[in-house]
């Protein structure tokens, strides 16, 4: 193949492909000129044997990359140079100036038609001028530190990685969003940093440098973060899929308790798809876009670019889901979180007098853990506010409170008191005698409250126990109603001294002693029930044991039955009770038919050793909705004959 054979086939003289191919082309059309270079690229014609003039099109581009250099970058590049007929040579920058200074030496003896250079645009010009015998088109890429007006050098654009990603999860309620950063990359992590705090200002989210965490280079994660983190952004898959394990490593479901985007640079869908949403950086159209426009300058093509670069979406949106706060229904428990020892005696310990005790074990325990959990276990949304130690019982209690499901974004970690403790006497009948130290639990004050008043907002019902002071159970319920918020109260055998406190409570279940007590010695349970009224309180369900409970409120004074079981353990009845009540009522259920399925939650819960063994799971109370009303009797009088209503 010769000029002459050139010009044939493009149909023009001999002198117009030697203006073409030597570069001096200015007097020839466009359409003439792509005419003869598209045929020079078919056939490989090489003008003058192997004489190439420094002016010539050789159809050889180089890339310098100063790190290992991606695959679907590269693929972009090849794609599109392979297309207009340019071969591809690729070199690896050095930070040696002698380095660098050989590369493009040898580079000068290529006749290169361009260069691709991981490099600012101004060093980028210096070095090719200094060391590159032609003037030739230069496409500086990289990574810069992120400017608004930024046009120079073509770049990812981490920034607006990062903004979108951080604005996908704001979009859902988002704001305790970690944005975690690969530190080996550290200038194009600190444009993916700017782009999430400036999303956050955006929209009103203060920005707090602890959400900032850099994994190392074996992609561990420090696993503190999990604890009350409802959201992350990621700076690459690899991070993504650490964070993914190490949370359902923690029970937590993913994207139910944490939803996670992080950034892939390929097109195919992700092996974590169906739990993370993406965004990806395209990197295989920068390829591109990077070969196509130093290739336009080159053959001196008057075109626009037809490919964009930052036209970024996420993928996968489905897998962002509300943080569990915002899903309804939503109940809330302010209460104890002890570490419970249960221990199994002949007779309860007296004064002076050495008892043997028959077995001991540790168990999770305290009113408001217990409560919760057995809110979680329905399947509903339940955050627990209470204190718990930083000591060895306080991670373990938070390790299963966050296996049952129970938000933790309101548990605090005490630095000045240890984890609260109860110590269990059970009797063979299954009867209990209970010993607490509050620990952590007494430091609970207003001010924590205060602190978590997100934790009121949204909810339905507040359960509260007077294991706490009363002061703070006030508190609570006062604040509660700020919100519009139902109140559950259970007493404990610690005194309630402020009885001011039942005005803000909608349900009040004491048990037959704890409401003798607390009435002033009163006898009767219809009298017991008016004084609270009395006071304020709207529903009072007073519980007696195996022979069920009494309920009063301005329209009924009913008394219900309960199931008779064998008895273990009866020590976590009322919170079984309670937790299933309140449920019941979130779920929409009538106020009957929620003391029935309590009275047997109740019921079924001594089966079991510990408070939360017999507690129901989801699919027992979904079984027990369509039987309860034929299991458990109601009466107007308080005597063994009932009547079914």
């Amino acid at each position: 193949m010769n000029i002459k054979d050139i010009a044939k086939l493009a149909g023009t003289s001999i002198s117009t492909v030697s203006k073409v191919v030597n570069g001096k082309d200015t007097s020839i059309s466009s359409k003439t000129r792509e005419k003869i270079l598209a045929i020079v690229k078919e056939y490989n014609y090489t003008p003058y044997a192997n004489v190439i003039k420094s002016d010539q099109i050789s159809f050889l581009l180089a890339l310098i990359t100063k790190q290992d250099l991606n695959s679907e970058l590269l693929r972009g590049l090849v794609d599109v140079a392979k297309k207009n007929g340019f071969g591809l040579v690729i070199h690896q920058d050095s930070s040696s100036e002698i380095d660098r200074r050989r590369l493009l030496s040898s580079l000068s003896n290529k006749n290169l038609d361009g260069i691709i250079w991981e490099e600012t645009p101004r060093k980028a010009r210096e070095l090719a001028d200094s060391y590159i015998k032609q003037t030739i088109p230069i496409r500086s890429y990289g990574i810069t530190q992120y400017t608004p007006n930024q046009q120079e050098q073509l770049h990812i654009n981490f920034h607006k990685l990062a903004y979108i990603a951080t604005k996908a999860l704001i979009t859902k309620h988002h704001t305790k969003i970690y944005c975690l950063i690969n530190e080996q990359e550290a200038q194009s992590t600190t444009d993916f940093i700017e782009g999430y705090r400036n999303c956050l200002y955006d929209n009103g989210i203060t920005f707090n440098p602890l959400y900032v965490q850099s994994v190392t280079q074996d992609y561990s994660i420090n696993s503190s973060i999990l604890m009350g983190l409802t959201a992350a952004i990621c700076f690459n898959e690899s991070i993504a899929t650490t964070l993914y394990h190490q949370a359902t490593q923690k029970n937590l479901d993913v994207p139910r308790d944490l939803s996670i985007i992080a950034l892939v640079d390929h097109q195919t869908s992700n092996s974590l798809s169906s739990h993370i949403a993406t965004i990806n950086t395209r990197l295989y159209q920068f390829g591109q876009y990077l070969a196509q426009d130093i290739i336009m300058e080159i053959e001196r093509l008057q075109l626009s670019q037809d490919i964009l670069l930052d036209e970024y979406t996420v993928s996968y949106a489905e897998n962002i889901h509300l943080p569990s706060s915002k899903i309804v229904p939503k109940l809330l428990v302010v209460g104890s979180i002890n570490m419970d020892t249960l221990i199994h005696v002949s007779e309860i310990p007296s004064t002076g007098i050495t008892s043997i005790a028959q077995s001991s074990k540790n168990v999770i325990g305290g009113k408001g853990a217990n409560q919760a959990v057995g809110i979680a276990r329905l399947g509903l949304h339940v955050s627990l506010l209470g204190r718990v130690g930083r000591d060895q019982e306080g991670m373990l209690l938070y390790d299963l409170l966050l296996k049952e499901k129970v938000n933790l974004e309101h548990l605090i970690f005490d630095d000045s008191s240890g984890s609260g403790r109860a110590y269990v006497f059970v009797l063979p009948n299954g009867e209990s005698s209970i010993t607490v130290f509050l620990g952590a639990n007494r430091n609970l004050s207003s001010k924590d409250i205060n602190l978590h008043k997100n934790a009121f907002e949204h909810i339905e019902y507040c359960l509260l126990q007077t294991e706490l002071s009363t002061d703070l159970v006030l508190y609570a319920a006062a604040y509660s109603k700020q919100f519009g918020v139902k109140t559950v109260l259970k007493p404990s055998n610690i005194q309630l001294t402020n009885l001011e406190l039942l005005q803000y409570i909608d349900y009040f279940i004491p048990n037959e002693k704890e409401a003798e007590r607390i009435s002033g010695g009163l006898s009767s349970l219809e009298d017991q029930a008016t004084y609270f009224r009395n006071l304020g309180v709207k529903t009072v369900i007073i519980t007696l044991g195996e022979k069920g409970c009494y309920l009063q409120n301005s329209e009924n004074s009913l008394y219900f039955g309960a199931m008779k079981f064998p008895v273990v353990d009866t020590t976590g009845a009322a919170d079984a009770f309670i937790s299933v009540f309140t449920s019941s009522l979130a779920r929409g259920i009538n106020l009957i038919k929620a003391i029935k399925i309590a009275s047997y939650a109740g019921s079924f819960s001594i089966t079991r050793e510990g408070a939360q063994a017999g507690m129901l799971d989801k699919e027992a109370y979904e079984n027990l909705l369509d039987n309860i009303d034929h299991m458990i009797t109601v009466s107007s009088r308080n005597e063994n004959q009932c009547i079914g209503l």
